[in-house]
C-alpha cells in the first residue's frame, strides 16, 4: 500500500505541475484580500494578525486545475489517501471534496466532469497557505 501512495504521489508530482496561470490568480486574489484587510483593521494591529486574518478568509477558488482535482477525488472514492507533507493540502483536499459530494447531491443528473468544474470555482473556506507564506508572496509581488 506503501508503494501505491509513493508512485501515486510520484505520479501527482510529475505529471501535474502547479498551473502558472491559477498560481498568479491566487497570488493577485491573496494581496487583494491583503489590502482589505488593512483597511479594515489599519495599522493599529500586528501585520502577523494581518496575515492570519488574510489567509483564514474565504477564497474566491480552490485554486487547484481540472487533473489534480480528479485525482483527489478518485482518492477519495476509492478510500485511498494522497501522500502530503503539507497538513493544509490535506485539509484542501478534504474540503474539495466534501464541496465535490455537495454539488453531487444538489445536482445527481449532472456528469462528473461538470460538478467537478463547478467545484473547482466553488469558493474555498480559506486560502490554503500560512501566514508566513502569505507574507513571502505579498511581499514578492509588490
Amino acid at each position: 500500500m506503501h508503494v501505491i501512495n509513493y508512485i501515486k504521489t510520484v505520479i501527482f508530482v510529475v505529471v501535474m505541475p502547479r498551473d502558472k496561470f491559477l498560481t498568479d490568480l491566487m497570488h493577485s486574489s491573496l494581496i487583494e484580500e491583503f489590502d482589505k484587510r488593512i483597511k479594515e483593521y489599519g495599522r493599529s494591529y500586528p501585520m502577523s494578525y494581518i496575515y492570519y486574518k488574510t489567509v483564514h478568509s474565504q477564497a474566491p477558488s480552490y485554486f487547484i486545475t481540472a487533473e489534480q482535482a480528479r485525482i483527489i477525488i478518485s482518492a477519495f472514492q476509492n478510500g485511498d489517501t494522497i501522500a502530503r507533507k503539507k497538513e493544509l493540502t490535506e485539509e484542501r483536499d478534504r474540503n474539495f471534496y466534501d464541496t465535490f459530494n455537495s454539488i453531487t447531491a444538489k445536482f445527481p443528473h449532472m456528469k462528473k466532469h461538470a460538478v467537478i468544474d463547478l467545484a473547482i470555482e466553488h469558493p474555498a473556506p480559506r486560502y490554503y497557505v500560512n501566514p508566513r507564506v502569505a507574507a513571502i508572496i505579498i511581499a514578492r509581488c509588490r
